[in-house]
């Protein structure tokens, strides 16, 4: 496979992973609004955080997945099994990480939701998030990647910096709509806001992929 086929094939891969997850994201909070409420018992919000982690699971297993069968087809001594497992686990922990603070402190939650944060710091939030995010990302995939290839703790970065891309168009796609947009038109939001996120995280760690193919282990 040459370099840009590989390219193009992760990015198809990571773009659609990304597409799948807005989905899951979007559910879940349908999910928890409807069975939970604004949560106000421990129990509530330990459901809520349950229901987070599992979707990030979820998240984690379709990414990795997809991802694995582009890898299997690139890189030799390649774990596909572990990389998933792994993967999904980062997803998980992500979501965990993202949704404790909101929980744990819904009173103020509550009175944010009044309030209109501004773009820009709503952006270097989001931008801080992934990088935070896809750090752990980049390190559970790096413990199988360093089996196949030298020099893969570059895996770790180059996350770092597709997500911390990707999750500031995530955010900008949330902040742009609310409680009275129309469904299509959050339909349309999400899934262009999904789609660019997903280019994001493809194109830089694709690129990173292909130099690290490029070293392969005896």
């Amino acid at each position: 496979m040459s370099g840009m086929g590989l390219w193009s094939c992760w990015v198809g891969a990571v773009l659609a992973a990304e597409a799948i997850g807005i989905a899951l994201a979007f559910g879940a909070d349908q999910l928890s609004a409807r069975l939970l409420g604004l949560a106000t018992t421990l129990s509530d919000r330990l459901a809520e955080i349950g229901i987070s982690v599992g979707v990030g699971a979820v998240e984690g297993v379709v990414l990795g997945s997809l991802q694995a069968l582009v890898l299997r087809a690139a890189l030799r001594r390649f774990q596909a099994g572990r990389w998933v497992v792994l993967t999904a686990a980062a997803g998980g922990l992500c979501w965990l990480l993202g949704m404790i603070p909101q929980i744990l402190f819904q009173s103020v939650r509550a009175e944010a939701a009044a309030l209109e944060p501004q773009l820009d710091i709503l952006l270097a939030g989001a931008t801080a998030m992934g990088l935070v995010l896809g750090v752990l990302i980049g390190l559970a995939q790096w413990l199988v990647l360093q089996r196949a290839v030298r020099r893969a703790w570059l895996w770790i970065p180059a996350n770092a910096l597709g997500w911390g891309i990707a999750m500031g168009w995530v955010f900008y796609g949330a902040h742009r709509i609310d409680a009275e947009t129309p469904f299509a038109t959050v339909v349309a939001v999400l899934a262009g806001c999904g789609a660019l996120a997903g280019i994001s995280v493809g194109a830089v760690t694709g690129g990173s992929l292909i130099w690290l193919r490029s070293r392969p282990r005896a």
